[in-house]
């Protein structure tokens, strides 16, 4: 009779996974997305990854899948995350130069803007 009062509890309280496990849910699932052309199906996942876990090989992946998209502009701002995120000298089976080498073909056709305030740090109001 103990045991099936623990079984009761156990049902009722709510079922949890670790970040983790989530972020490899979603991983799996984008990448089988993206392997069968469904780019934009692979981005929500991508995004629900990183949303998870913050990792920079997420970012890398969402720019591929903008670049598939042929959204310019977020492809180049997830490969840039990308590059600022992954830490210097980490092994990444090439991606960081495959990133670069995105950068430098995007950047041409991207419109910048880089703001250095005096001083340091200070807010920056556009229009309104």
């Amino acid at each position: 009779m103990v045991f099936m009062a623990l079984a009761v509890l156990a049902a009722a309280s709510p079922a949890v996974a670790d970040d983790a496990a989530v972020a490899r849910f979603h991983h799996d699932r984008a990448v089988r997305f993206f392997g069968q052309g469904r780019c934009e199906a692979a981005l929500q996942e991508f995004f629900l990854e990183q949303q998870a876990t913050q990792n920079p090989r997420t970012a890398y992946n969402i720019g591929r899948c903008f670049q598939e998209l042929g959204r310019t502009r977020s492809a180049f701002l997830a490969f840039s995350e990308y590059l600022d995120r992954l830490p210097e000298g980490e092994e990444d089976g090439g991606a960081r130069a495959s990133a670069q080498a995105v950068l430098d073909e995007l950047a041409p056709r991207v419109a910048r803007l880089r703001i250095e305030t005096d001083p340091p740090g200070a807010t920056v109001y556009v229009g309104d």
